[in-house]
């Protein structure tokens, strides 16, 4: 079954993470993404280790369901096939500095020559804008300036490393895909395309939405450590097991925190679900010490089920054969051409009518040139001499 964007072609120029994850969702929900690589300097996440034969786990992880052109980006000729492309393709998605893409003759502004309906979407660290524009970052460095590493570790204690990228994923990934679908809608209006600026510094602010509005409306700085969400409450909270696992207590609402401690036999909390200070302290090292007293799979059975918001800290693995996440097609098996059969992370959004079935594993480095050449109007006979000039593998 066709996706919900069958028939929009998008131009994929994105490397690492951000961008190809975000183009990925796209693939996934049924567009054509065609990955264009600089046959001289492909993607440098096809060769990070580890591997799994030849490819990277991560070039793995994010680019299923997408085609590979390879050419020579620098050549003039390979410049040009790059802009037939364009020209038949409704979305540019481009990851380079501010001015690195327009410096190559490959921007914005050449694009909508060829193609003035084409969407031309830049993801870079802080927006193509303002004066950190052209300063060098990585997720860590977001996250920080952001004000959300501040927010996160133990009280008293130090920043914490968050241990996933989650700049490279919701700010730029993510935020690509809103920016991407927005522009399509707003070109089905006006029958012209534009150019989307994503910021991944930008596109994390929003996490931070709750505690700056707490803070203005005069709650003060978030104590790291000690807010809501972060270690200050008994019904929010990570305890450990007897077994040394962890489980979740997440009982925000009453109801919840009510059938918690009546399942813990212990009623004497009922009124103590957002104590503070002294009695806080000396609550949490009691529940502390209850968790204790068993294995985590010992709690997860007493709770599942009871609407006590509480349940496990699963490993990697765990979640692999979770039978949930297995129902919710959420860890996806993919025939590899060179890698043989390989697991990856689903596709999280489902259509009751559009739902795109066909997967295909990611592209060796330009497994489709001979396909898409074709397609934008060489002959074979052309192809071949592009091969043998160097301009394409």
């Amino acid at each position: 079954m066709a996706g919900p964007l069958s028939g929009v072609r998008i131009v994929d120029l994105t490397r690492l993470y951000p961008g190809p994850f975000g183009t990925q969702l796209l693939g996934d929900f049924g567009a054509e993404v065609i990955k264009v690589e600089d046959k001289n300097s492909p993607d440098y996440i096809r060769f990070f280790p580890p591997k799994f034969k030849n490819e990277g786990a991560g070039y793995i992880a994010v680019n299923r369901n997408k085609k590979s052109l390879a050419l020579d980006l620098r050549s003039d000729k390979g410049k040009e096939l790059f802009f037939r492309l364009v020209e038949k393709s409704d979305v540019v998605v481009e990851q380079f500095r501010p001015g690195v893409i327009a410096k190559m003759g490959l921007g914005y502004e050449e694009a909508k020559k060829v193609n003035p309906r084409i969407i031309y979407c830049s993801i870079t660290g802080f927006g193509q804008t303002g004066p950190y524009a052209n300063v060098a970052g990585h997720d860590l460095n977001y996250m920080g300036l952001a004000g959300i590493s501040d927010t996160i570790g133990p009280k008293g204690g130090d920043p914490v490393l968050p241990g996933i990228q989650v700049a490279d994923v919701a700010g730029g990934g993510l935020m690509s895909v809103i920016g991407v679908l927005a522009a399509l809608v707003a070109r089905a209006t006006t029958g012209n395309g534009q150019h989307v600026d994503v910021s991944m510094f930008d596109g994390i602010l929003p996490f931070m939405g709750m505690l700056f509005s707490n803070y203005k409306a005069g709650g003060g700085l978030p104590e790291r450590g000690n807010t809501f969400l972060s270690g200050g409450l008994l019904c929010y909270n990570i305890y450990r097991t007897k077994d040394n696992r962890h489980v979740t207590v997440a009982g925000l609402e009453f109801k919840f925190w009510k059938r918690f401690c009546e399942l813990i036999e212990r009623p004497d909390l009922t009124d103590k679900q957002f104590v503070e200070g002294k009695e806080y302290e000396r609550l949490h090292k009691e529940l502390s010490e209850l968790f204790l007293t068993r294995n985590m799979q010992e709690w997860v059975d007493l709770f599942r089920g009871e609407e006590s918001m509480a349940d496990a800290v699963l490993s990697i693995d765990e979640v692999e054969h979770d039978p949930h996440a297995i129902a919710r097609k959420m860890i996806i098996e993919m025939d590899h051409p060179t890698e043989g059969k390989i697991k990856g992370i689903g596709v999280p959004i489902k259509f009751s009518e559009t739902e795109a079935t066909d997967i295909t594993p990611p592209p060796i480095l330009g497994q489709n040139n001979d396909e898409i050449l074709s397609f934008i109007g060489l002959s074979k006979a052309e192809i071949e001499k592009l091969r043998a000039d160097g301009i394409i593998v």
